[in-house]
């Protein structure tokens, strides 16, 4: 796909979110959703504890891998595939805490192996991504042995997408909130993105997301949330059909 019929796509594409109430709606959820998001990053650059990790009872929908994959779905839907991604996680059948960096039970949080694996390395991790300043601090983390370690790399995309998105970040609006490999690289394909045989997930999502914002001709000034809205969702829907819309040439 070239750049022209890219854009006649863009420029035509039309979807039920668009509507009047519906677009303000998702502009008033998108404010919201930042705001939900603000009370977990501040506790990441803290150093989160191991309780804010692990649920706490069925009831429990405050700790931060429930909002990863559930509490927050505006900007994207992560997901962990089972809750094992995760690595340390709540079992339902018996409470018990499975810890997938010994592959073990432990009856309680306050378990001193468990706890020795959630600080020497989900603890770090979280904060390397949230205090990453530049793309490269984010490119270097994302090959670190800590991320590669972690299994749900869903989950940890979409806290830098949400970092993306705060005030005053050196790589504001810089990634597609898309974390699926597959959609990713279809982007990159329809796009003729050229990806080098290094570069990372988030990396090839910054390839895709600068020529797609590049193609729709909209200047950076006039780039808004209902631009950055809309853009999403055309690159959804283009990465999981085969033709988006037919638009009028």
């Amino acid at each position: 796909m070239n750049k022209e019929e890219f854009k006649a796509l863009y420029d035509a594409y039309n979807a039920p979110a668009f509507d009047e109430k519906a677009w303000q709606t998702s502009m008033d959820n998108w404010n919201k959703q930042l705001e939900k998001w603000k009370t977990y990053d501040g506790s990441i650059v803290d150093g989160p504890e191991l309780k804010d990790w692990v649920k706490e009872n069925t009831n429990d929908m405050d700790y931060l891998p429930y909002f990863l994959e559930t509490g927050e779905k505006f900007f994207g839907h992560a997901k962990p595939g089972t809750m094992q991604g995760c690595m340390i996680y709540k079992k339902a059948k018996d409470d018990k805490i499975y810890d997938g960096y010994d592959k073990t039970d432990k009856d309680s949080i306050e378990d001193e192996k468990l706890k020795e694996h959630y600080n020497t390395n989900i603890k770090p991790l979280l904060k390397n991504i949230v205090g990453a300043k530049t793309l490269k601090d984010v490119y270097d983390v994302e090959k670190s042995d800590l991320y590669a370690n972690f299994k749900a790399k869903q989950m940890l995309r979409k806290i830098t997408i949400l970092m993306s998105l705060t005030e005053n970040n050196q790589y504001k609006n810089e990634f597609m909130w898309i974390f699926i490999e597959k959609s990713v690289d279809r982007l990159a394909q329809i796009l003729e993105v050229d990806i080098k045989e290094n570069d990372t997930f988030l990396g090839i999502n910054n390839k895709v997301y600068k020529r797609a914002k590049d193609w729709t001709g909209t200047d950076e000034a006039k780039r808004d949330k209902g631009y950055y809205y809309k853009l999403y969702n055309f690159l959804w829907d283009l990465s999981i059909n085969d033709v988006v819309v037919k638009p009028e040439m």
